[in-house]
């Protein structure tokens, strides 16, 4: 997360309240780059509003020239899905005539799948505070992963996986655990995807939230 561009985000104007909410959740996600690589669904989630939503802001930024978007493939014999890298650009002034236009198909999350907050319950946020999000941690592991490892489901112990690996991150956040899958896909051995025939063992989630497995991949030594 990178506070500069986090206030960056929060002066522009771009012209629709929901467009800049996703750049400011770009921002929230992004190093001191500017680059992120949130996916669709982890956005929706935080904004509180659909999938094709997103697309449509993030594709309304990208012709604002506040955003550039690179479409990132497996190097390691193309294994796993294709991810989205995003680079931001908040230091040109935004003209309002050159705003895209919101499309009246724009569509916020429905009322009925929103959860209600517990009055005793409430916990002040802060949107500077890094944010580990478990459900979009193991949604970000099935689409990195697809095809390649087992399918992943949230339950209370991985929930504390997730918490207990987090202690072991350079970067407290959601997406320092994308970077690692994606660091995993792309430089692991076909030993850890079963193989040159994939009939053999596979890695898991599980697997991953060792901090063995962690300190391995970040020193390239798997």
């Amino acid at each position: 997360m990178s506070m500069t561009l986090m206030a960056k985000a929060m002066a522009i104007k771009t012209g629709n309240p929901l467009r800049k909410l996703v750049l400011i959740k770009l921002a929230d996600n992004a190093n001191d780059s500017g680059e992120c690589w949130p996916s669709y669904r982890h956005i929706a989630d935080h904004c509180e509003c659909s999938r094709s939503a997103v697309r449509e802001h993030v594709g309304a930024l990208i012709a604002l020239g506040l955003l550039a978007k690179v479409n990132r493939i497996g190097t390691n014999n193309g294994k796993g899905n294709a991810s989205n890298v995003y680079t931001l650009n908040l230091d040109a002034p935004v003209s309002s005539k050159n705003t895209p236009p919101v499309s009246a198909q724009t569509s916020a999350m429905p009322a009925e799948s929103t959860p209600p907050v517990s009055g005793d319950g409430t916990r002040t946020s802060h949107s500077f505070d890094p944010i580990i999000d478990p459900k979009a941690v193991i949604e970000g592991y099935n689409d990195i992963f697809a095809d390649l490892l087992p399918v992943a489901t949230l339950d209370a112990d991985r929930r504390s996986m997730i918490n207990r690996l987090t202690t072991h991150m350079m970067s407290k956040s959601t997406g320092a655990f994308l970077g690692y899958f994606e660091k995993f896909r792309n430089t692991a051995p076909d030993f850890y995807f079963g193989g040159e025939n994939g009939t053999g063992w596979h890695a898991s989630f599980d697997y991953l939230m060792k901090p063995e497995t962690l300190r391995k991949t970040r020193e390239g030594a798997l």
